[in-house]
């Protein structure tokens, strides 16, 4: 028997249901037998259809499909209801939330559960019986606390959104709701708080931190590479002459850059000739309209080195990079991509591109950074669990962050040390660096630092480490 199972079509179009005899109406039949099982719509590119045309296709678009292989109806209005008050629609959230409901929804065929029956009794409504089967799994040790809450908030707002589009009236309410509040702060270092609703559906999660953790929440887990791993990260991408990669990891650790951000850095951002620019740092916008993708879609300044900017143009006007090119629709202009493949294809594709649906025709799905992964994998890891003599070594790219952020702390030691600068201000100055929207996730860093061994050692000579390997992969 299969099961419920999220799927993605290619490329979604919107039809408008009309008269068989209605002009450029097209005709389906349905394989039923019956003349009656047929049904007439309109294309979407019709002057008269309701919908403007740039709002009636949506690219890697989810569905939710049920045991049967038809779509669960109410899952797929809901999805597009959320996707046509979305500016700027990022697909792959759209797709957790289309695996988190057809989750849902195996649940729900697998235990005969009715999804819109809510009795009186609290204990036989389909949350609460789903609250106890995800405790049971949890407890199980087969799904961690906070997956099981990521598929609870993604029924919550399934169920939330039909009752408020009055597509669904239940008899009684699936989840008892209070009003909590919480507090924050700024960059600036300002407490403030404000009011949300919360419901008894989700698991509790411990707040006891691992003591043998090594990790920073900073929009996922990161882990600081320590000096003796960064330099044999060094020495690895020396080893393996791989100019993009080289200078990708380069880039993000010299600018705390996310996977999205260094992966769509383009042509038109550096056509300053470095002969032009008299200081050390240049800033580029990122974020929308930039052409850069960043994390929800937010807008920051990427502080880059000069020596960085340097050899990223110069990369530009090699024939490595040319030849990739070559390869691509965008040729040589401005908006080409700084890093391709060797078929010259982007190793991310931007946001931008996928609402305007840019990308190619017979794409199946969105390119995430694998290519990038894949590399790491396959190539980095292995060649540095030899030199570490670790055979449990692991790393992710996002990691070159929170090696950044540390790296930034430890640099700035002698000067807090010899009051020159003091704690409060470099804290604020890595918040902006990283774009961070509260001085609390930056504190989490100095608070790494100083409960872990990290390296001590002085930094007055990675950035040179750094500068001549972007020379080095320059002669790849």
């Amino acid at each position: 028997m299969a099961l419920a199972q999220p799927f993605t079509i290619p490329k979604l179009f919107l039809t408008e249901l009309v008269e068989p005899t209605d002009r450029d109406a097209i005709l389906v039949n349905l394989d039923t037998g019956s003349e009656s099982d047929q049904y007439a719509h309109r294309d979407a590119a019709h002057p008269g259809f309701e919908e403007p045309e740039e709002k009636s296709v949506y690219p890697f678009f989810p569905l939710v499909l049920c045991s049967d292989g038809t779509p669960w109806a109410e899952a797929t209005l809901y999805l597009l209801d959320r996707l046509e008050l979305d500016y700027a629609p990022k697909m792959s959230n759209y797709s957790t939330s289309a695996s988190d409901l057809a989750f849902y929804r195996r649940y729900l065929e697998n235990s005969g559960t009715e999804w819109t029956d809510f009795p009186k009794d609290k204990n036989r409504r389909p949350t609460y019986k789903f609250r106890r089967y995800l405790f049971t799994l949890h407890t199980a040790g087969e799904i961690s606390s906070s997956y099981a809450n990521r598929i609870i908030r993604s029924v919550i707002r399934f169920y939330k959104h039909l009752v408020k589009s009055k597509y669904l009236v239940l008899e009684n309410p699936p989840w008892d709701e209070k009003t909590v509040t919480i507090f924050f702060g700024t960059k600036e270092g300002q407490r403030h708080s404000k009011e949300l609703a919360s419901t008894d559906l989700p698991l509790k999660e411990s707040r006891s931190k691992n003591p043998y953790d090594d990790r920073i929440e900073d929009g996922g887990k990161i882990r600081p590479l320590p000096k003796k791993e960064q330099h044999a990260l060094i020495t690895v991408l020396r080893q393996l002459r791989n100019t993009e990669m080289t200078l990708m990891h380069v880039s993000s650790l010299s600018t705390g850059v996310r996977i999205q951000t260094v992966s769509t850095l383009r042509k038109g951002h550096f056509l300053t000739p470095p002969s032009k620019i008299r200081r050390d740092y240049i800033p580029i916008p990122a974020g929308p309209l930039t052409g850069i993708d960043t994390k929800r879609n937010k807008r920051g300044i990427i502080v880059m080195p000069k020596w960085l900017y340097v050899s990223l143009y110069t990369y530009l006007q090699s024939d490595r990079w040319k030849h990739r090119a070559s390869k691509s629709p965008l040729g040589y202009s401005i908006d080409q991509f700084l890093f391709l493949s060797q078929r010259g294809q982007s190793f991310y594709d931007t946001q931008e591109d996928i609402i305007a649906g840019r990308l190619r025709e017979d794409l199946r799905s969105v390119k995430t950074g694998q290519g990038i992964r894949a590399f790491m994998t396959n190539r980095v890891i292995p060649a540095m669990r030899k030199i570490l003599e670790d055979q449990d070594f692991t790393y992710q790219f996002h990691d070159l962050r929170g090696t950044y952020g540390l790296n930034y702390l430890e640099f700035n030691q002698p000067r807090i040390a010899d009051g020159s600068t003091s704690r409060e201000k470099v804290l604020q100055d890595l918040a902006q660096l990283l774009w961070h929207d509260s001085t609390e996730i930056t504190e989490r860093y100095i608070k790494y630092r100083e409960s872990t061994n990290w390296a001590r050692e002085a930094n007055d000579g990675w950035f040179a480490h750094l500068e001549d390997l972007a020379s080095q992969a320059m002669a790849t």
